[in-house]
């Protein structure tokens, strides 16, 4: 997932937190319940406006995207006040307790195995080195960091590059007008930019094999 997406989409759903918060729920029913929602509505307003400065900084340096996604993934984890964590009011409240027992989204998420980011073998790129053949928008290329794709200008962007290969990770870099993207991309993740299907089919020590396709 790009930068400028994930913002929207942290964004999105913090309106969303703010807008149930006062139209769906009703707290009074629970202990405390009204506390914790002004706490949290508060907490998302406040982050929600935050998110939305940091997506009109688009000639950040690519350092500076990442501490803004690691700011705001930390932020995500909202202070709460004491006694307010679910397992005490679990305890202590049979209603809440026996919610909890029924509503599967309460239950811990079970932690997913991360991805293995090492680099790997690449397979022989359908193109090569070629990177003119991305020209069409479809290409399969082998690609080094610092590589500028050539795509067509109906996906609108006036620069599209390889920024970095390391540790196993591809960084895409993508610039368009005022906006500019930024997607991390281990091998076999795929993403979408603008309506340009981008594969990072293989990335290995310090090159890729890179593949683009409109959808």
């Amino acid at each position: 997932m790009d930068f400028d997406t994930y913002l929207f989409n942290v964004g999105s759903a913090l309106r969303e937190v703010e807008r149930d918060a006062t139209v769906s729920i009703v707290p009074e029913a629970f202990p405390r319940g009204r506390e914790l929602v002004d706490t949290y509505t508060t907490a998302a307003k406040l982050l929600a406006d935050k998110v939305d400065g940091y997506r009109h900084q688009d000639g950040a340096a690519e350092d500076v995207l990442r501490g803004y996604m690691t700011e705001t993934t930390v932020a995500l984890k909202m202070p709460k006040p004491p006694g307010l964590e679910l397992a005490t009011l679990a305890a202590t409240d049979g209603t809440v307790a026996q919610a909890n027992e029924r509503a599967e989204n309460c239950r811990p998420a079970k932690a997913e195995p991360e991805p293995s980011t090492a680099p790997v073998a690449l397979p022989q790129a359908k193109d090569g080195g070629n990177l003119s053949a991305c020209s069409d928008g479809r290409c399969e290329v082998l690609v080094f960091a610092g590589a500028v794709v050539p795509v067509p200008k109906r996906f609108r962007f006036d620069v599209f590059r390889v920024r970095a290969i390391a540790d196993g990770i591809m960084q895409i870099g993508a610039k368009g007008g005022n906006a500019s993207m930024t997607s991390p991309m281990e091998t076999g993740r795929s993403t979408v930019l603008n309506g340009l299907g981008v594969t990072a089919v293989a990335v290995g020590d310090g090159k890729a094999v890179l593949r683009l396709a409109s959808v």
